[in-house]
């Protein structure tokens, strides 16, 4: 079914542009996901939607000062996709609703590579991606603890799973690459992985990758999330989450840089608001997002899984420091 755009208001240019266009559902879908600003679309058929939101939160004042209200896929089937508006205060938030926005983006996103650590933040992604045939690329040095870690989950999963072992002088190549944006040792050591899996997709014919960032900051999934006073836990996690808008910043660039365009699931508005309106109780030790696995039906032994940050269980941070040392 082809569909004429009929009106657009509220959007940036791309979508201004699609005014008067005819195409199919898939590709209209596809514009709808590039767009970075809510707005209203008619459509002659069965579409209307209006205050698409699957947009990254790349802007500190969506932390500071979220608005009111959002737009969220209610409805989706092949000639039909309805957005409505949601109450966004706190006492709103559920489960259940963070395990249904995460279903829907599994149906939007379509096949992509997924950068897989074998952790749950990453395979909650790749489960919800499962239908779309999704290639799970684990990158690190040989007998990294993330490449066994991501191997068993896999297997898990029943996805299939591609593992690049990473050489000293490829990750000496992808530090000179993004050290100019990078300002420490752990900036250069998430760049660069994350460049280097880019690589690895764009080489296996994917320009989409999924990564899975902005889940710790969300969930508490660090120490010091655990260790902190419960009375000092929100302003730990917002502090968290502005710091962790950098480095969506960062690592975006990094995987763009390779030519692939990054997809972070859990800093999409619709999940990300939620998500902050969750008791502190769920935001600890990733509580909340083990709870939502469970509902989305991933496997309990990755649900509860405990495993080294990303920089870390590939050895891709250690080797950093080296190189760093050698004078790059």
């Amino acid at each position: 079914m082809r569909l004429k755009v009929l009106d657009v208001r509220g959007g940036l240019q791309r979508l201004k542009a699609l005014k008067g266009r005819s195409l199919d559902l898939s590709e209209l879908l596809s514009e709808l996901f590039a767009e970075e600003t809510q707005y209203m679309l008619t459509a002659e058929g069965e579409v209307r939607v209006e205050a698409y939101d699957f947009t990254g939160a790349f802007m500190q004042d969506f932390v500071m000062r979220p608005e009111p209200q959002f737009g969220e896929v209610t409805v989706y089937s092949q000639n039909n996709i309805e957005m409505l508006a949601h109450d966004l205060r706190p006492e709103t938030a559920q489960l259940s609703d963070l395990a249904s926005i995460m279903k829907s983006y599994g149906r939007i996103i379509g096949r992509a590579a997924v950068a897989y650590s074998g952790g749950l933040d990453s395979s909650v992604l790749a489960h919800v991606l499962r239908d779309s045939s999704p290639l799970l690329i684990t990158v690190g040095f040989e007998h990294g603890q993330d490449i066994e870690n991501a191997k068993s989950s896999a297997r898990e999963l029943g996805l299939e799973h591609l593992v690049h072992v990473i050489s000293r002088s490829e990750l000496k190549e992808a530090v000179e690459a993004v050290k100019p944006f990078c300002h420490t040792p752990m900036d250069i050591s998430l760049a660069s992985g994350f460049f280097i899996f880019a690589r690895t997709a764009k080489e296996n014919g994917f320009d989409r990758a999924v990564v899975g960032q902005m889940a710790d900051e969300l969930f508490g999934g660090y120490a010091r999330h655990r260790r902190v006073h419960p009375e000092m836990l929100g302003g730990l996690l917002h502090e968290d989450i502005k710091r962790g808008i950098y480095g969506l910043r960062r690592d975006a660039r990094a995987i763009l840089m390779a030519g692939v365009e990054p997809l972070y699931p859990y800093a999409f508005r619709s999940f990300f608001r939620k998500a902050q309106g969750l008791p502190l109780s769920l935001r600890r030790d990733k509580l909340g997002l083990r709870r939502i696995g469970e509902l989305l039906g991933v496997p309990q032994t990755i649900v509860w899984k405990q495993k080294k940050a990303f920089q870390y269980g590939s050895g891709i941070e250690r080797t950093v420091r080296e190189i760093i040392r050698s004078g790059i």
